[in-house]
């Protein structure tokens, strides 16, 4: 028979597990907007974070990011949490034939709705 493992766990610890989650963010993906015109274009997105806590000098802030911007923190994410066992859900995929409609201008159906499942992905 083995002794018991005695974990070293501090008051934080003991509290969050008792309390359940301590963390309150809450963060959107809004506003898909294009920036620039013709093949330059891209969608810039407006990225809302609400919180309760104390370390955060305001309770709401926002910043504009590009599709690249949560493509890099994907892979700073990724490389240094999935190895551990935490989940990242995955990037939303490049599409080529969505982003040229949109940079061309062709508002169609199928546009507005790639926007819109692209801007879901990256809430997400």
């Amino acid at each position: 028979m083995s002794a018991p493992v005695i974990f070293d766990r501090s008051r934080e610890e003991i509290e969050e597990e008792a309390n359940g989650d301590m963390f309150d963010i809450e963060i959107g993906v809004s506003d898909p907007e294009k920036v620039g015109d013709g093949m330059n274009a891209y969608m810039a997105y407006r990225v809302t974070t609400k919180t309760s806590l104390s370390m955060f000098s305001k309770s709401e802030f926002s910043v504009k990011r590009r599709f690249s911007d949560f493509l890099g923190l994907h892979s700073k994410l990724a490389s240094k949490y999935l190895h551990v066992g935490y989940i990242v859900p995955p990037a939303p995929e490049k599409s080529i034939v969505g982003m040229t409609k949109v940079k061309v201008g062709k508002e169609d159906s199928s546009s507005t709705e790639f926007v819109e499942k692209r801007r879901a992905a990256l809430e997400r």
